[in-house]
């Protein structure tokens, strides 16, 4: 009987089961001051990890948002109007409505016209000594033909339009 016992207790010592488990060594222990300096790294270190997260979310929402417009993809216009303007606290309270239902008005700018109008059919650019010219074409198509609306910018602000 004895060397049964023997033989399974060396068994379990052999297989690793009656080994005793390794104690983590214990650090030195710190000052009050220097746990209280280590939380506040931490804290900040967190902190900027979800700041960081939090804008590279937003800029990726923004971009998106743009791209869907900016490459015809078939998206809802009035969603993205109201994203646009949530987007957008400094807007006046004009230039939202506007936005809304798709109007433009003179003072408007790219951004917003692209907002209330979406992207335009063509886009023809001049370059000078007073400054960016833009003319922005629209083509609407109608059962009796296409017509177009001119949209001209003068430095990034609307200036002038005709239909």
């Amino acid at each position: 009987m004895k060397k049964i016992i023997f033989i399974i207790c060396l068994c379990f010592t052999v297989s690793g089961c009656a080994t005793m488990p390794v104690m983590p060594v214990a650090s030195p222990s710190l000052t009050p001051e220097q746990k209280r300096e280590e939380e506040l790294l931490k804290y900040i270190e967190e902190r900027q990890k979800a700041r960081t997260m939090k804008q590279k979310a937003k800029t990726m929402a923004d971009q998106e948002l743009h791209s869907a417009i900016r490459y015809g993809e078939k998206t809802d216009t009035s969603i993205y109007r109201q994203e646009l303007i949530r987007r957008n606290p400094l807007w006046s309270t004009d230039t939202k409505s506007e936005i809304l239902y798709g109007l433009i008005s003179l003072g408007m700018t790219e951004k917003q016209v692209l907002a209330s109008r979406g992207n335009p059919s063509k886009r023809n650019r001049s370059v000078g000594s007073c400054g960016v010219h833009e003319q922005w074409v629209y083509r609407e198509h109608s059962y009796f033909g296409d017509t177009y609306k001119y949209i001209y910018f003068e430095n990034g602000i609307l200036t002038s339009w005709q239909d």
